[in-house]
């Protein structure tokens, strides 16, 4: 496209969710994208966590209501970002944008001539639809492109389906989602791009809540795609979207089904994990950019108090250092620790020293028992993924803090075991595997 895309937003008014405020921030940051309404719909959930809200039973509304209470109070630690007030949010976009963004309320019914006539006035390209489909059924035909939404790729492309709802009922690993494009009078449906993510299986509310994170850059891209004009395509042919897909959604039956399935789920993960302790352990092998080599490798085995994750190995000075995750049974959280281990080679290259300690298994690896890990970073929260960088001759590390909603920078001051924290990047937010990314 040789002009910029004229993108309307569509929005619950009883509040924004954080995946919906993701995309917004994302596409009104650059200069590519032209922001022209901001759309508040009524009568909707607030969160667009599930889709299905308004379009199933009174009984299905009931579940669905409860089990998101419910599943809020349980997975309370699952990634999930802040909310935002609508109010607050429009109002910052009109302070900021330039030109200011125009705000237009409108119910979940049939727009009036004076609304009608406003939209086709702003000439848009794309409206995008983060209200879970709660939105007049003409609005495919009053852009462009038409409609933009995240949809289950598994439910059958009814518009009001929780993503995720189900791969959750069939207990499958993972869900596609898809970006689905509404388009023209006759509500022709196209997809735009898929992506698949790991399935959530205790609660369908979290696991449309981490799905919708995860997808929300199916959107923006999309729409950069479009704004460069790169491998846009229309909707496909004979592809419409019926009265039924608008309306429909799960059924209280489906709803008590994945209700029991998801509660069988809890109580056999609980019992597993009160009877199982779960144990990682490192495993270091020489090679190349071709591959590991043909020596055995060298597994290190932690204490009976924790287990290790997350190995991050790196020489400096002549001295080989792996820092990694040392989840302590005890505390119930993550410390970041330090083995240093000159010896590597000599282990690795030779077995002259093999004994009832230090053996080979079965898998040709040979085993350290006596190996003893330092705490290098140990702080009131869970702390994992030790990322490595140097920069300007020193060495930095990146851990996860997202227990703390922050993401940290540390020093080190005396290589491998003296740490100090550098400086705080962000707060306020639960990131995961944190790592850094040069550009140019």
């Amino acid at each position: 496209m040789t002009e910029k895309p004229r993108v309307a937003i569509v929005m619950d008014e009883a509040g924004v969710a954080g995946w919906q405020r993701f995309i917004v921030e994302t596409i009104t940051a650059g200069d590519d994208i032209e922001t022209a309404l901001v759309i508040e719909i009524g009568s909707g959930t607030g969160t667009g966590t599930s889709a299905a809200a308004d379009g199933g039973s009174p009984l299905w509304s009931l579940l669905d209501r409860m089990e998101a209470r419910v599943s809020k109070r349980i997975f309370s630690r699952v990634h999930r970002a802040k909310g935002i007030d609508l109010a607050r949010f429009a109002s910052s976009c009109a302070a900021e944008l330039a030109p200011a963004v125009t705000r237009l309320r409108l119910s979940a019914g049939e727009l009036c001539s004076g609304q009608r006539a406003k939209l086709k006035a702003a000439q848009l390209d794309v409206i995008l639809d983060l209200a879970g489909g709660n939105m007049p059924t003409e609005f495919p035909g009053l852009a462009r492109h038409g409609v933009w939404a995240l949809r289950d790729g598994a439910g059958g492309g009814t518009a009001r389906h929780p993503l995720g709802f189900a791969a959750l009922a069939e207990n499958a690993a993972s869900c596609s989602v898809h970006l689905e494009q509404t388009s023209g009078p006759d509500a022709q449906r196209h997809v735009l791009c898929s992506g698949r993510y790991g399935t959530f299986r205790w609660s369908w509310t979290q696991n449309a809540l981490l799905l919708q994170h995860k997808s929300a850059l199916l959107m923006c891209d999309a729409l950069r795609d479009l704004a460069a004009g790169r491998g846009f395509a229309g909707p496909s042919e004979g592809s419409t979207m019926t009265a039924a897909d608008r309306a429909s959604g799960p059924g209280a039956t489906d709803a008590v089904c994945n209700l029991l399935r998801c509660g069988w789920r809890m109580l056999h993960e609980s019992l597993r994990r009160a009877l199982l302790e779960e144990r990682w352990r490192i495993l270091l092998m020489q090679g190349d950019e071709h591959g590991p080599g043909p020596a055995p490798a060298l597994v290190i085995e932690p204490p009976p108090h924790s287990y290790w994750a997350d190995p991050f190995v790196i020489r400096q000075n002549g001295r080989l250092a792996v820092f990694f995750e040392e989840y302590l049974y005890t505390k119930r959280r993550g410390i970041i620790s330090c083995l240093e281990i000159n010896d590597i080679d000599d282990d690795i290259d030779s077995d002259d020293d093999i004994d009832s300690d230090n053996d080979i298994d079965s898998d040709n690896a040979f085993l350290r028992h006596d190996l003893q890990a330092r705490p290098v970073i140990d702080q009131p929260y869970h702390m994992s993924y030790p990322f490595l960088f140097r920069h300007q001759g020193a060495l930095f590390m990146l851990p996860e803090t997202g227990a703390n909603k922050t993401i940290e920078v540390w020093r080190c001051m005396d290589f491998p075991f003296v740490w100090r924290r550098e400086k705080m990047l962000m707060q306020g937010l639960s990131a995961a595997d944190t790592m850094l990314l040069r550009h140019q």
